[in-house]
């Protein structure tokens, strides 16, 4: 309706979604309003017009012109929103663009960010635009991705970077490699057992912080070995003990 508004509103006045009326007593009648009540806030309102302030909701002095002749109109106001509909721009898959017109691996995007809506006014598609895109981005994501490890990373072994993979460390005769995460990423430890029981642990590669988690891993080989493996966690580095654990496992297990 904003670009074919009818002048003098006629054609708005003839649908119902203008009220007119000679008097606000009328007026007030059409709309279901009491009338003395909308009597008076005419009344406070045309006396803000003429002290050109207007202290009940701060409108600037040049947008207040008073309501002092017939006829009056009413238009029913509804509440509604604003948002910013910029964002990444998604195909009809849900799937991210790049800037070359491919599309990003696994990346999806729903609702107003990057809205089909974006060169469009506000208004009720984006409820059903985060419906529809909500369910397309959700389904397309959970099909299995042939590029990727299909383990799940609630409950398989932490996963590492290629440079990290066991081929690239250098491993002594009797020891086997182990892999965990810290809080910094992998921690990767060779174990040596002898009958059962642990004789060394050498740490190979760890990211923990320096003084806090980086503390604890030196500590934790040397309690490994003297308790063959068991070990309870460094105060305050639970991220970390439970890492140098999963690792000591994944080193026994083989």
């Amino acid at each position: 309706m904003y670009g074919s508004w009818s002048e003098g509103s006629e054609k708005e006045i003839a649908a119902g979604l203008v009220k007119k009326a000679d008097t606000l007593e009328e007026l007030a009648k059409i709309i279901g309003v009491d009338a003395k009540g909308l009597a008076d806030q005419v009344a406070q309102y045309n006396k803000f017009c003429e002290a050109g302030v207007d202290p009940q909701f701060n409108r600037p002095k040049a947008m207040l012109k008073p309501l002092s002749k017939a006829p009056y109109y009413a238009v029913q106001v509804q509440p509604t929103f604003t948002n910013t509909l910029g964002g990444p721009e998604r195909n009809q898959n849900a799937e991210i663009m790049s800037r070359n017109g491919g599309t990003i691996p696994h990346l999806y995007g729903a609702g107003e960010l990057g809205s089909i809506w974006s060169h469009k006014y506000s208004g009720s598609g984006n409820i059903s635009e985060s419906l529809v895109f909500g369910r397309l981005a959700g389904a397309n994501a959970a099909v299995v991705k042939s590029d990727v490890s299909q383990e799940s990373v609630l409950g398989g072994k932490p996963g590492f970077r290629p440079d990290e993979t066991a081929p690239l460390y250098q491993l002594q005769p009797g020891e086997k490699l182990g892999i965990g995460r810290g809080m910094g990423g992998v921690i990767a430890i060779a174990v040596k057992t002898d009958g059962g029981k642990i004789v060394s642990i050498r740490v190979l590669n760890q990211h923990e912080t320096p003084g806090i988690g980086g503390k604890a891993i030196a500590t934790l080989p040397n309690e490994a070995v003297a308790n063959n493996g068991k070990i309870d966690n460094v105060s305050g580095t639970s991220v970390t003990s439970n890492g140098f654990r999963t690792a000591l496992a994944d080193a026994l297990s083989k």
